[in-house]
């Protein structure tokens, strides 16, 4: 193994991927507008991923998302 400085050399590599944890809470008028926008189609992709996580959907979903009153 070479040496740095006496020391020896360290192989830095990244931790493996991980799933990140479930949200224990969201923001109400947060959700509910990112609802209304991801039902138009005028959410960004982000935030489309970010709202199928949410909800653990397995694919996206085309039409509403919740029951209009």
């Amino acid at each position: 193994m070479p040496l740095v400085c006496g020391h020896p050399r360290l192989r830095l590599t990244s931790p493996p991927l991980m799933a990140s944890p479930s949200p224990q809470w969201v923001n109400t008028p947060v959700l509910l507008e990112a609802l209304s926008r991801y039902e138009q189609g005028r959410l960004p992709r982000s935030m489309q991923l970010w709202l199928q996580a949410v909800l653990e959907l397995d694919q996206p979903v085309r039409g509403p998302l919740r029951p209009h009153c």
